[in-house]
């Protein structure tokens, strides 16, 4: 169990030198069931995990699914690469493991509530973390500018 004082604790835990991680035991061996990261020194080994909605590793799963069952599927939008294959490639190898093992989303499927209500991303074309937007026309930078001059940004 953690409290409020263990987090502070923790989150003032000195990680000295080059480590990336303190954790629980020694050189030898490092229990990692808690543990506090430093992000910065870390970054540089670690690839990106930026994510947005289209991109998500279960939906070419998830969605012909609920659609076979008669139910939607929260996200609506587009389905966009995601732009990391080798994330792609584990997910889908651990997917067939698991339903290779005998694991069934029937399984650990739940007797509908009612309707989801919810807003829509049909028109969602996805985000700067994994999509290169397009550089808006001379005219709309121009306009953009003079509106945030009156305003005095």
């Amino acid at each position: 169990m953690l409290v409020l004082s263990d987090l502070a604790e923790m989150w003032r835990h000195p990680i000295e030198g080059e480590a990336l991680v303190a954790a629980k035991g020694g050189k030898e061996i490092a229990r990692l069931c808690t543990s506090v990261w430093d992000c910065e020194k870390a970054r540089p080994y670690l690839p990106s995990v930026q994510n947005q909605m289209g991109t998500q590793l279960s939906h070419k799963y998830s969605i012909p699914r609920l659609q076979a069952a008669g139910q939607k599927h929260w996200f609506d939008g587009a389905l966009l690469t995601h732009p990391r294959q080798d994330l792609t490639d584990l997910f889908d190898q651990y997917y067939q493991e698991a339903l290779a093992a005998g694991y069934r989303l029937e399984n650990y499927a739940i007797e509908p509530f009612g309707p989801f209500p919810k807003k829509s991303q049909a028109n969602y074309t996805g985000n700067d973390v994994t999509r290169v937007r397009k550089q808006k026309s001379w005219v709309s930078r121009t306009w953009k500018d003079i509106k945030e001059s009156v305003r005095g940004q």
